[in-house]
């Protein structure tokens, strides 16, 4: 998100947006709406000094950037004595700290109203220059990579800024849930000449799970059989009952998005699906290898030769992309794993091999599997 101040002194103020949206498929909820009216809206100690008119948008895809321009323009009679606050904030500090907040129109069905995405203390270094060109260096986002005000944005994994802390964990013992015969009678399902039989195992999931003491440990005993059945219905779907430890054909994809510049792509290399979870995209293995310990963008295929580092990447995706959406049902869980392929009558089939196992796991665990089952 850039801000391009194109004037501002004591009594007037004249701001153009230039801001590129992503539109990530773990949005909280059921916040994604591809089409409406963009507006956003400038602050200063949350005084609004201006609001954009509104723009149309139609077709937004997933996860690619698009730009977004707006502009709005201060009024003399508006600015009054925030102009001379501004200018003092320049004049000592050379920055200024603002707000934004961006409203997109709620078009989801038997809704009304917008939207509102808020970026408190986004913070404006002035370059020197005819034009006060002032880049953003300092921002709140949640553990999402973007902003917002509700317990979604702010909450668990929240990046920066006010921030709620995690609750406690539970008592609940994993491996006393996830027995050698409940494992077994997944893996058990795939065929004998499949390459996962001698990759994953229960010792492997356990291992891995030490560094993951969260999993399946939040809310009530029930919560965490849930939470449990949920994962190894994702990870019987993605592989097969544990039969595939790569994606069918996956090294003939192209998994690079160019536009995530801070995991760039090595070009010899494959970011297709890996692992129990089938992690992929380079935006998915950087970030994961960083946290877990191996070089995610430069050696992706660590994931499919390391039974424990797979098993990580699936807790680390788990427990960073779906964990945070886990109270609104089953179906939220699918939406963060696969919601752009498969939800919203994108492919129902799928979605409905995904609640079977949910159910079946939820029933060999002793657990309702609760409402909102689909996407």
């Amino acid at each position: 998100m850039d801000f391009t101040v194109l004037n501002i002194t004591q009594t007037r103020l004249s701001a153009k947006w230039d801001l590129s949206i992503r539109i990530p498929e773990d949005l909280p909820g059921n916040y994604i709406c591809l089409q409406g009216d963009f507006q956003a809206s400038f602050l200063y100690k949350n005084v609004t000094l201006a609001t954009s008119s509104p723009q149309n948008y139609n077709n937004l895809k997933y996860r690619l950037p698009q730009l977004l321009k707006v502009s709005a323009v201060v009024s003399d009679e508006d600015i009054g004595s925030i102009g001379t606050c501004i200018m003092e904030d320049v004049k000592e500090r050379k920055q200024v700290t603002f707000g934004s907040q961006f409203s997109l129109t709620d078009c989801r069905k038997k809704t009304s109203g917008v939207m509102s995405y808020a970026c408190h203390e986004v913070t404006l270094r002035f370059e020197p220059g005819s034009k006060m060109k002032a880049s953003v260096f300092g921002k709140h986002p949640s553990q999402f990579g973007f902003c917002g005000t509700t317990s979604d944005y702010c909450g668990v994994g929240c990046q920066q800024g006010p921030c709620f802390a995690p609750p406690p964990a539970n008592g609940v013992s994993v491996a006393e849930i996830v027995t050698q015969d409940f494992f077994n009678g997944i893996i058990s399902q795939a065929a004998s000449s499949c390459a996962g039989n001698s990759f994953y195992s229960r010792g492997a999931f356990l291992e891995a799970l030490d560094s993951y003491s969260r999993f399946g440990r939040v809310g009530s005993t029930d919560d965490s059989r849930r939470e449990i059945a949920a994962f190894f219905a994702h990870v019987t779907h993605e592989t097969g009952h544990f039969c595939y430890i790569e994606e069918i054909d996956g090294a003939s994809k192209d998994y690079c998005d160019e536009n995530a510049t801070q995991y760039p792509c090595n070009p010899n290399k494959g970011y297709y699906g890996r692992g129990p979870i089938q992690l992929s995209w380079n935006f998915n293995y950087g970030p994961a290898g960083t946290a877990i310990g191996f070089d995610g963008l430069n050696a992706p295929e660590t994931v499919g030769t390391d039974p424990v580092i797979s098993f990580k990447t699936a807790l680390w995706y788990w427990t960073n992309r779906v964990q945070p959406v886990l109270s609104q049902g089953f179906g939220a869980t699918i939406r963060a794993i696969n919601g752009a392929l498969e939800c919203d009558g994108a492919n129902t089939a799928t979605v409905q091999a995904r609640v079977r196992y949910y159910t079946d796991y939820c029933r060999q665990l002793g657990v309702d599997p609760g409402n909102n089952l689909t996407c």
